[in-house]
């Protein structure tokens, strides 16, 4: 007779099961779950479009194009092939609309999703009269999507037709600017790094007027529809919310960083800026700063020198806002943490910013994303350095590039753990932050308190 005890093991067994069922209910009672399942089925259905033969013009695996799927559908934009030589216009229409898609459904779920738990966003009715908190009436909820349907594809059809003049100045036919147009206005604002030129968007250094409408696009792609709403409707009632004027300040703080750290680490690169006008290279420093979430870049990524890389891989880290189709950490929870820091240092029990004093629970929560986040990053380098052979800065910034869903393929190869590493990286802090706002049962009495040193 054997001394295992199966009922005893399959009851040891079943308890994570059991633990991870209200997890999944909750997922399920919010939308979670449907909202991943569609955009699982979007990568399917995506694949498979790519898999015609008259979406391509030469031949591709099988794993080559759901890569590419994946890529679009995240908004990430990373390519294995390049987008001119591999697909035909059918293709292109193809990536194009899985992008627009994604980046739709993303920001348009994401933000109600958050909404919907509760997240002060500052939303208002159609006659924008009062702030909703909590769960909305069906006239919301519609008068929500129209608002950031509204929003988003006008300001893809401005950049449309931006784009289209810019290339017909810069020498482009017309059928060509009236396809790369939309095109890269989608890409843009969506930031998702594909271009449709054999030479990337390095082949557009020479127009600052494109190099303009693409970093205006991006930067408003990655601020997200909801700050962008009352950007639009400040004059009306005088009101931003605290979240969105954190959004639009630490954006353009980043992207100043970025554009000086740039600056000194490239300045004299005789590959990046070094062969570029002195007054001209604080500008394309910008750009590059500015396009950190979108894989667009007017040097190739194998010429920077591996300081530039660490900071493209910081730059990446930090992210657009929350809501947006752009990953990271998010601007808000960088300003969070830095709050933190600074209110810690202080000796400072209250969490407070000027005037406002924020909820404890916004520094616990910075803190479990963050952890979340390096963990990934740290468990993705490892297996990239191990079974891709990278090096330790190439896997760190492959897996940061994915993870936040950049674009920036540095090693131009398709790979499974980069496309998990996009998945992870479009789902997973969502899903934790659902996760933190799930109610629970409180404690029934309070446990003596206790202590850890540090230092």
């Amino acid at each position: 007779m054997s001394s295992f005890d199966t009922s005893t093991f399959v009851k040891h067994v079943r308890v994570p099961v059991d633990r991870l069922a209200p997890v999944l209910r909750y997922w399920q009672q919010v939308g979670a779950l449907q909202l991943l399942f569609v955009f699982l089925v979007l990568v399917v259905t995506g694949t498979a479009l790519l898999s015609i033969p008259a979406a391509s013009e030469v031949s591709s695996s099988l794993g080559q194009r759901f890569f590419t799927a994946v890529s679009a559908v995240t908004t990430t934009g990373s390519s294995p092939l390049p987008i001119d030589r591999t697909w035909s216009f059918i293709g292109e229409g193809i990536l194009a609309f899985l992008v627009l898609i994604g980046g739709f459904l993303y920001m348009a779920a994401a933000s109600f999703l958050l909404w919907l738990l509760g997240q002060r966003f500052g939303f208002k009715d159609n006659e924008m009269k009062r702030l909703y908190i909590g769960s909305p009436s069906s006239a919301e909820v519609i008068q929500f999507f129209k608002t950031v349907l509204l929003l988003t594809f006008s300001f893809q059809a401005l950049g449309a037709v931006l784009f289209f003049i810019g290339f017909l100045v810069d020498g482009f036919s017309v059928t060509t600017s009236l396809w790369w147009g939309p095109f890269h206005a989608i890409t843009s604002f969506n930031n998702a790094g594909f271009a449709l030129h054999s030479e990337g968007f390095s082949a557009f250094s020479g127009s600052p007027f494109l190099l303009a409408i693409s970093s205006f696009l991006a930067f408003c792609g990655a601020i997200g529809p909801i700050p962008l709403s009352f950007l639009f409707l400040w004059r009306r009632y005088k009101k931003i919310p605290l979240d969105s004027k954190v959004i639009f300040f630490g954006m353009l703080v980043t992207v100043v960083i970025g554009m000086f750290l740039l600056s000194v680490t490239e300045w004299n690169n005789p590959q990046t800026l070094g062969v570029v006008d002195g007054w001209k290279r604080p500008l394309f420093a910008g750009f590059e700063s500015s396009m950190r979430n979108t894989g667009y870049s007017v040097f190739s990524i194998e010429s920077l020198r591996s300081e530039s890389l660490i900071v493209y891989t910081g730059l990446m880290a930090i992210g657009g806002a929350a809501g947006s189709a752009v990953g990271g950490l998010k601007i808000g929870l960088i300003f969070v943490l830095g709050v933190s820091v600074f209110a810690t240092l202080r000796g400072q029990s209250n969490f407070t910013f000027g005037r406002l004093s924020l909820s404890d629970d916004l520094r616990r929560q910075a803190l479990v994303i963050t952890f979340f986040f390096i963990a990934v990053v740290m468990i993705f380098t490892s297996l990239l350095s191990y079974f891709n052979e990278y090096s330790l800065l190439d896997a760190l910034f492959e897996a940061v590039s994915s993870l936040t869903l950049s674009g920036f393929l540095r090693q131009g190869e398709s790979d499974v753990l980069l496309s998990i590493a996009m998945l992870v990286g479009r789902w997973l802090p969502l899903l934790v932050v659902i996760e933190m706002f799930r109610p629970r049962s409180r404690p029934r009495f309070q446990r003596p308190e206790d202590s850890v040193l540090f230092g």
